[in-house]
This record gives C-alpha cells, structure tokens and sequence, in this order.
C-alpha cells in the first residue's frame, strides 16, 4: 500500500515538474536523490515526509556521502535543493509537509501582529512600509533582550544606549529610519497600556539636513551605454533589457517594474497602468515605441512558456517565480561593470534618479513629472534640480573683472 501510495505521489510530482518546464536532466537528478532518501528514511524506520526538512536532508546527505566515500559538501549540494524541491510539490499537492527550516517563535510576535494589525487598520500603512518598520522594531526587541530588559522598566536612557550603538555602526539616515520606526511603537505601547509613560519623545534620532546629500545620479549617456552592454540575444538579455529600460524610460522603482502583470499592459490602446506600491495609486501612461519593442521581444522570445503566473517579469529557471529586486539589482550591477564602472557603487535606483534629474533639464513641468513619480507634494522633485547640472549652469553669474 505504501508503495502504490508512493509511486502515485511521484507520478503527480513528476507531471506537476514537467509542467512547470523543469528540464528533463533536472528531474532524473532529483528523483535519484528523493530516491535514496526515501530509502534512508525506511531504514530508519522513518515517514520520508515527516523528514523533509533541511536539517534532515543535510544528515541524510552526510550519511550518503560517508558511505559512498564521496565529498560530504557536494553530496549537501547536490541533496538539498533536490530535496527541497520535492518538499514543495508535494505540499502543493495537499500533503502536510514540516517547515524547511522551522522558525523558532519569538516571545514579541504576539506583540509584533497586534501592532502590525494596529498600523494597517488605523493607519492605513502599506505591507511593504510595515515589514520595513517590524525589522526595525525588531532590533531593538532584540537589543532589549540581550540585556534582560521588560518593556515595562524601559527608560530614555535605555533608548539613548540603543540608538547610541545604532549609530556606531550604521549611516545617519538608516539609523533615522529606525528611529521613526521606534517613535512609532512606542507610541502604541502607551496607548495599549504596556508602558506607563509616552517614551517617543525621547527617541533622539540624528538630524539629516534636507538636501546634504544629494542623490547620485550619472549622465544619461552612461546610462544608455550600461543598457547597450546587455546581451540581447539571449534570454536573460532579452528581460534585463526589458525591464531596465522600462525603469529607465519612466523612471520606475525596480518594486514598479517587478510589480506589473501582464494585464496591465494595454497593446491597443498603447498605454501602461502602474500601480504605486506604497500608496496603491494608479497611474496611466503612454507605451513608448523603444519600451514596446523590448517588451515585445522579451514576451516572445524571453518569457518561459511554462510560468504560471501573470507577473511580467519572471526568472529563467523553473518553476519561473517572479523576479526578486535584489536578483535585477545584481544583474545590472553586472551589466554596469562590463560597461567599465566597476567602481561606481550603482543600484537600480539611479535609473529613477537619473529620469527626473533629465525631466528636470528638459524644463518639464513639475507637477506633471511628480505624478508621474507618485509623489504627494510636488516639492520633492526639487532635489533632483540640485544635480541638475546644465539648468543650474543658467544661474551662474559672469565673474568680475
């Protein structure tokens, strides 16, 4: 019976991988590996499924690789993505399947969820500003740990040792957001009743002058040499391009670019919808003739047939989830240093930085460019004026004789 239950299991799996576009090497390699667990677990007398966690693929990995007198480090390699694989199609399948990696709970994640919930419901937070806000807090639930210090005894001089050794190690304006993030739960353990004092104004965050440090942004001609050293005759080309020069075209954020679906790409009307990922704005613009054409390119000869989602952007290799920032970030630093400036600290961010810099030069109106931008005040497109190096060359006056 446990055999029939096994090899129908493996025969779904096995539909599900190919469906999925995994390739046929792929799965021949995986199933020898699900099969020498399998096979280890029923000497120990163990489910295979209970055991599917990477801590018992590493041992079974160890084990397998001592008796085979093979190297220990490749056979974990080689075992756990295997392994990991097969956990996830089996779970997708109905089966109850332990954590990978199981997350030990910590005692403030009751605390954390209410205040998660009491942002999002009475302050209408966006998830994504909220994840940034509960790793900040984090670190000070931590740092308060460590020391064994209640919440209840906390006083501004706790708070002044925290941010105090925040700033020893991290740049001003990180520790800043920290420190906002801080103010703000506070604020809610004294309304909640944890604290009996509103410890938020003793939350000294450092002073960052507006405009001290203005954004770094390259020449449009440096940008559009980074985007002509990709190779756009393979695949992962096809979609860096595509995507790089949509953020560069109009001046998107890489969550913008990675965030749009299929649908909102409108081929007859010859317009792009994005939506704002932090004020969940909608904004309509015009397909440009250079952006559809890659888009094209990219949709055609670039995008895995086999991937299941609607997200526009998707990785190469099964089963093709959609593109992480961090992964495009990488990418086009590569991209930047085969073009020859490996020592220029580049982030996807300055393609955003550089479109509103050169809308600036360009004399666009300034409304119309922040909302273009989402911004709520039209004003925060006045930072970009200040590199606007051949606009502010008009301002100089002639030198005296």
């Amino acid at each position: 019976m446990a055999e029939r239950r096994h090899a129908s299991l493996r025969a779904r799996v096995l539909q599900r991988w190919r469906e999925l576009g995994y390739a046929s090497d792929t799965i021949e390699g995986y199933l020898q590996w699900v099969a020498r667990h399998r096979a280890w677990c029923l000497a120990r007398g163990t489910d295979q499924v209970e055991d599917l966690t990477r801590r018992s693929a590493d041992r079974f990995a160890r084990s397998y690789a001592r008796a085979r007198k093979i190297d220990v480090r490749t056979a974990v390699l080689a075992a756990r993505p295997a392994l990991h694989t097969w956990a996830r199609a089996v779970a997708r399948l109905g089966c109850e399947v332990p954590a990978w990696v199981p997350r030990e709970a910590e005692p403030f994640d009751e605390l954390l969820a209410r205040y998660g919930e009491f942002r999002r419901r009475w302050r209408g937070v966006m998830e994504s500003s909220l994840r940034a806000e509960c790793r900040a807090i984090t670190q000070f639930l931590k740092w308060l740990r460590r020391r064994r210090l209640p919440l209840s005894s906390l006083t501004y001089r706790h708070i002044d040792r925290f941010v105090l050794d925040l700033s020893s190690r991290l740049a001003a304006k990180t520790v800043a957001g920290i420190c906002s993030a801080l103010r703000s739960f506070l604020r809610f353990l004294h309304a909640a009743g944890t604290t009996p004092h509103d410890m938020a104004a003793y939350v000294l965050m450092p002073q960052i002058r507006r405009g001290a440090q203005p954004p770094r942004v390259r020449p449009w001609r440096e940008i559009c040499r980074i985007l002509r050293s990709i190779d756009r005759r393979t695949t992962l080309g096809r979609r860096d391009y595509a995507a790089l020069l949509l953020m560069a075209s109009y001046g998107m954020g890489a969550g913008e670019a990675l965030s749009l679906q299929l649908d909102d790409i409108d081929w007859r009307g010859g317009s792009l919808r994005i939506t704002r990922p932090k004020t969940g704005v909608e904004v309509v613009l015009p397909l440009l003739g250079p952006v559809g054409r890659a888009l094209t390119s990219y949709l055609r000869n670039g995008r895995p047939r086999a991937a299941k989602t609607r997200t526009l952007f998707v990785r190469a290799r099964a089963p093709h989830p959609p593109l992480a920032v961090r992964e495009l970030g990488k990418r086009f630093l590569a991209y930047a240093r085969s073009a020859g400036f490996s020592a220029l600290p580049l982030g996807t961010h300055v393609l955003r930085r550089c479109h509103a810099t050169r809308e600036v030069e360009m004399a666009a109106p300034a409304k119309v460019v922040s909302d273009i931008f989402g911004h709520d005040d039209p004003s925060s497109l006045s930072v970009y004026a200040r590199v606007s190096t051949e606009r502010l060359r008009e301002l100089c006056l002639p030198l005296p004789r």
